[in-house]
């Protein structure tokens, strides 16, 4: 007998337990009948039926900042940005912040990214910097329609670092930095890659094994008379290393020089191989140098590197482009030379702009 009545003891105390909730001030809780919403307790005294209501959710009704993570935007005029803020919300609806979303605050945070990517896109860059509290404003109006559904008010949100994010291109090639860049790559940050570490570039690496680099990396590929210098059959390893490394929507920037017009020019005036077909700035150039190599730069350095071991036509750049997997591709010839400029994918209309391409 005494066993019984302290089981039934045990069970009114665990009753009594279960039945008496106290929720402090500024929190909500939310309470479930039989897996089903019923009530949101308030701060105070509060009794549930045991076994049958459970406290399902549990929400703080104070004022709570939330950390936005840096990400790269894009201003009008074609220019990154990498953004970072502070969002201050409240919770006013603990029902819809418990049901509206599986991670409401998962949720506010990425609208609130993709309303600063919204916002800033449709500003030029110098704008961004001064108007810093229109877009806060925005961004706060934006994000607070779409989070009544989560039973969340926007209180606020502040822009903590606006930083330029410079444009990234890879010189393949290019022997030193110290010779300029064409005026298009103004501003952007320029990175020389060379199998030869004496000419100090920034990255250390065959052409051909681009693809053991991280893919993604640049904006543009700058690549003049460099590709001539490779066997054939490397060069559409060469090729989709660029491909490789662009990230999407990236260019690359190809010159070399245009047989084609070379051996017109040869024909039409009856040059040998060794007669000068033009004056540089480094002397005369003999037909022979166009076709095979500079031999005064050969002869002195020692390097056959400097040799050329394959030559180019508009037609057969734009097959090899084509082969390597560039989706749009620019071509133009001119003072004996083919250029290219071959994209990962859409040119933007800043791009467009830079190199006079036809618009789309």
């Amino acid at each position: 007998m005494q066993i019984v009545v302290l089981v039934l003891l045990a069970l009114a105390i665990v009753f009594i337990i279960k039945s008496i909730k106290v929720v402090p001030q500024q929190h909500a809780w939310v309470v479930e009948r039989l897996g089903k919403y019923d009530r949101t307790l308030t701060p105070g005294l509060n009794f549930l039926m045991p076994f049958i209501e459970r406290v399902a959710y549990k929400h703080v009704l104070k004022e709570i900042p939330l950390d936005i993570p840096s990400q790269v935007c894009i201003t009008r005029d074609n220019t990154q940005l990498k953004v970072d803020g502070i969002l201050y919300f409240q919770v006013t609806d603990a029902m819809r912040a418990s049901y509206g979303s599986s991670d409401y605050v998962v949720a506010i945070s990425q609208l609130a990214q993709a309303s600063l990517r919204s916002v800033i896109g449709k500003l030029e860059l110098d704008k961004t910097f001064e108007k810093r509290d229109i877009i806060n404003a925005q961004v706060v109006q934006a994000i607070d329609e779409a989070a009544l559904n989560l039973g969340v008010k926007v209180l606020r949100y502040e822009i903590k670092n606006l930083t330029l994010q410079m444009k990234k291109v890879l010189n393949v090639g290019g022997n030193s930095k110290a010779i300029p860049l064409p005026p298009q790559y103004a501003g952007y940050q320029h990175l020389l890659l060379d199998i030869d570490p004496k000419g100090s570039p920034d990255i250390v690496c065959d052409a051909r094994k681009l693809s053991t680099l991280d893919g993604g990396q640049f904006e543009a590929v700058y690549c003049s008379h460099n590709l001539e210098h490779y066997f054939r059959h490397d060069v559409q390893r060469v090729l989709s290393g660029f491909l490789h490394v662009l990230k999407d929507g990236g260019f690359a920037h190809i010159m070399v020089p245009d047989i084609h017009e070379v051996m017109r020019i040869t024909i039409d005036k009856g040059l040998d191989i060794d007669d000068v077909l033009y004056q540089s700035q480094v002397g005369p150039i003999m037909v022979l140098d166009v076709l095979y190599g500079h031999c005064a730069e050969i002869e002195q350095s020692g390097q056959d590197f400097f040799a050329h071991k394959t030559g180019f036509t508009h037609k057969s750049l734009r097959n090899a482009l084509q082969t390597a997997g560039f989706s749009n591709i620019y071509i133009a010839v001119a003072d004996l030379e083919v250029i290219a400029v071959a994209f990962k994918g859409v040119p933007d209309h800043t791009t467009r702009t830079l190199f006079n391409l036809p618009p789309e």
